[in-house]
């Protein structure tokens, strides 16, 4: 069926009404709790990137979620972290860090380390990095691998003998965890047998 010209014109009014887009205030108050978080949750992000950390700070007091809540707390403590090691006071930052969930503090301890590397102060180095070694465990296998380099690399650059121990010490877990394959005479398969690297 044609429409004609006047019917056509009141169908393309109304479609413009529909679709129309709501006003802030109307969509806020029609969303889910949800969406509302997940809103909220973005503009701290973007409030963090920015800088503006008190912003995102209130934003807390709007999220219903205490999960959510939890992620932006945790944002704006790391880059409290972030910042108090790019301004040197490294001891402040490792007291920082260790308030953090222990699987989250590795990559800080790491960068607390660099900056002890720095400054020629390798003990300290070493005490971050083995700290964040002991922590491995609490990752998922891959990244726990790639820290674990990571780690044993630093480490040798600080003292190879260290550096030595906790590759060994890494391999046993590794072995440890792996399941047990015995040959017919009950004797352990070679392959099982830890195997250490050094490091270069």
């Amino acid at each position: 069926m044609k429409m004609d010209q006047h019917s056509k014109r009141r169908w393309i009014s109304w479609l413009r009404l529909v679709t129309r887009p709501k006003k802030r205030s109307q969509w806020q108050a029609e969303a889910s709790p949800e969406n509302r978080d997940s809103r909220y949750y973005d503009q701290a992000m973007k409030a963090i990137r920015q800088g503006r950390t008190a912003d995102a700070a209130a934003i807390i007091d709007k999220v219903k979620s205490e999960e959510v809540k939890a992620s932006i707390r945790a944002s704006l403590a790391s880059n409290q972290i972030k910042e108090t090691i790019e301004q040197g006071q490294l001891e402040s930052a490792s007291a920082q860090a260790r308030t953090l969930p222990e699987s989250s503090r590795i990559p800080f301890l790491i960068q607390i380390a660099d900056k002890y590397t720095k400054l020629k102060a390798s003990e300290p180095a070493l005490l971050c990095l083995t700290e964040a070694e002991q922590l491995l465990d609490q990752l998922d296998p891959h990244y726990r691998l790639v820290f674990e380099v990571e780690i044993v690399e630093k480490m040798a650059k600080l003292d190879s003998e260290r550096a030595y121990q906790s590759a060994a010490r890494r391999d046993q877990k590794r072995t440890e965890s792996l399941p047990r394959r015995t040959r017919p005479d009950g004797r352990q398969h070679a392959s099982q047998q830890p195997k250490l690297y050094t490091a270069g």
